[in-house]
Order: structure tokens, then C-alpha cells, then sequence
């Protein structure tokens, strides 16, 4: 439980910083670049498609089962990092999951909905990939640029300094690391960006094939 303690012992050192212009000028900064570096190229060709037809919300069948394959993954998660020996706090942070993995699965639903995106296979595809690693890249980006400042610019408090240090260690942050994201984010972006154009692209219509539900047109007269 120390790291979450030092955790919101950072936190609140950070809280403190917003008085001042370099802790304003940080916050500000990744508020404002991360979304448009990130969100608007990856989920701009959906946003138009979706703000060009604003097609009624409809839920397919196979949207709960997407549901309750990210339900799952969040139960796993607290399983395997919390611990259900934690009870109350196992039940916090399974609640919390829960609660955001269904505004996250009905924000997602709504946005291929109005998109006019009806085939499953490319709904699974914003909702189990697309949306949520683009908020993961999002948050990901944030908080290292976020991390990075600090350090830089040398903006937290001293009584906050041992917080930091130990939240960059147990989270095993390295130079390396740093590097490598900063080499992979385009790639993955990139990559987040043509799905979506794929998303959008509507298939070609299959052929009409009596005997599978189509009706059978009758010969025209010639």
C-alpha cells in the first residue's frame, strides 16, 4: 500500500504546484498537445463520419459480448494486481473498472452507431483495440511528458522529491524506455489511424443469394 500512499502524496504535491505558472504552464501544456497529437489524428476519421451521418445509437448482439470480454479483463487485472485478499480495496478498484469499462464500452457503441458502422467484426475491432489503446497512448503520453517536466524544469516541492523518485522506480521507468516509446508512439499512431480509416470503409454489398433469408425477385417481363 506505500506506493499508492506515496502516490497520493505526489498527487497532492502536484495539486499544490497548479498556483504557481510552471506547475499552470506543465499541466496546461499536456492537456492541451496530448489530445491533439494523439486523439484527433487517430479518431478524426471516425468523429467526421459520425458527426457527417448522426445515426441513431443502436446495440448489436455482439456488442455485450465485447462487454463481457472487458469485464473480464478488468476482473483479471484486480485479481492478479490487487489481490482478493484486499477486500475493500479489491472492491474499490473492481468498481471503479467497472464503472469506466462501461462508459468507455457505451461511448464506444454510440460513436460506431452514429458512424454507421453496423458490421461486428469492425465494431470489435474500436472497441477492444482502437479506443481503448488510444486512451492508454493518451494517458501513457501524458504522464511521461508529465514526469518529464517535473524532473526538468525541477518544479516539486523538496518534501515531495522522495514520492517522486519512488514512483519513477517502482514503476521501473528507464531512459531506455523513455526512447523507445518516443520511437514506437508514431508507428502506433499511425497504425490506431489507418484502422480507423478501415473502420469507416464500407465493406461491398455481398450478393443477394436465395435461400439464405432473401427474397426472390420475380423475372421482369420483357
Amino acid at each position: 500500500m506505500s506506493f499508492f500512499t506515496d502516490l497520493v502524496k505526489l498527487t497532492r504535491g502536484l495539486f499544490d504546484l497548479v498556483g504557481g505558472w510552471q506547475g499552470t504552464g506543465i499541466i496546461l501544456l499536456v492537456v492541451a498537445l496530448v489530445p491533439l497529437l494523439i486523439g484527433r489524428p487517430v479518431l478524426g476519421p471516425i468523429s467526421r463520419s459520425a458527426g457527417r451521418l448522426k445515426a441513431p445509437t443502436r446495440f448489436m448482439l455482439s456488442d455485450f459480448l465485447w462487454l463481457l470480454i472487458q469485464l473480464q479483463l478488468s476482473l483479471g487485472y484486480c485479481v492478479r494486481y490487487v489481490g482478493i485478499e484486499q477486500r475493500d480495496f479489491f472492491i474499490l478498484v473492481l468498481g471503479f473498472l467497472a464503472l469506466a469499462t462501461v462508459a468507455l464500452w457505451a461511448g464506444a457503441v454510440s460513436f460506431m452507431s452514429r458512424a454507421g458502422v453496423t458490421e461486428a467484426s469492425r465494431r470489435a475491432v474500436f472497441i477492444l483495440f482502437v479506443l481503448p489503446v488510444t486512451l492508454a497512448a493518451m494517458m501513457a503520453t501524458a504522464f511521461a511528458v508529465l514526469m518529464w517536466s517535473i524532473t526538468f524544469f525541477d518544479v516539486v516541492q523538496f518534501e515531495y522529491r522522495h514520492e517522486l523518485d519512488y514512483l519513477i522506480a517502482i514503476m521501473g521507468i528507464t531512459p531506455s524506455m523513455l526512447v523507445v516509446g518516443v520511437v514506437a508512439l508514431p508507428f502506433v499512431a499511425w497504425l490506431l489511424r489507418r484502422t480507423s480509416f478501415w473502420i469507416i470503409t464500407a465493406p461491398p454489398p455481398s450478393p443477394r443469394t436465395p435461400g439464405f433469408g432473401n427474397a426472390i425477385e420475380p423475372a421482369q417481363p420483357t
